[in-house]
């Protein structure tokens, strides 16, 4: 499974994500931008996680709900463009 986020507000900069799903693995590629059009590149932020595990779920203000998890970080790579 693959899941690509919109361009989202972090702090000053803008960030979107790509997150990808396999077994109980899982890789993260975090792209920020200067621009709210997220055009403007200023780094790359790559994790890797294993062991995924979900918890019990959780219930949220609006209704909905989540689940908790934990994981095993394995690696996290920064890169300044």
């Amino acid at each position: 499974m693959t899941h690509i986020t919109g361009c989202l507000p972090d702090d000053g900069t803008y960030v979107s994500y790509t997150v990808k799903v396999s077994g109980t693995n899982a890789s993260q590629i975090g792209t920020i931008y200067s621009d709210s059009a997220c055009t403007t590149e200023m780094a790359k932020v790559s994790d890797q996680a294993t062991n995924i595990k979900i918890g019990d779920s959780i219930g949220f203000l609006d209704g909905s709900t989540g689940y908790k998890y934990s994981f095993t970080q394995s690696s996290v790579e920064i890169t300044s463009l």
